[in-house]
């Protein structure tokens, strides 16, 4: 509906919130699609790494309702980066 009225920036506030993790896979190529396609500046809120990676090419650190930094998404990726896991010795 958005798209009808021919903006010139979407909003996304955490648009995939409450799906499961099959219909998110399904979303994100049309997202995808939309941001290379339609060329409209995205404003995407996300607390989940995987969109954020798929979908950003610039990530607005905010806390307390301000921005706090901003990075790249190679910079975000190190930062979310899990450790990896340690296998304890069963001796």
């Amino acid at each position: 509906r958005a798209l009808l009225a021919d903006p010139q920036m979407l909003l996304l506030d955490e648009p995939l919130t409450g799906l499961d993790e099959s219909r998110r896979q399904n979303v994100l190529p049309y997202l995808e699609l939309l941001r290379d396609e339609v060329k409209i500046p995205m404003v995407y809120v996300s607390h989940n790494r995987e969109e954020i990676l798929r979908l950003a090419d610039t990530v607005f650190v905010v806390a307390k309702g301000r921005v706090q930094k901003n990075i790249s998404l190679k910079e975000f990726e190190d930062l979310t980066q899990l450790p990896p896991v340690r296998r304890r010795d069963k001796s």
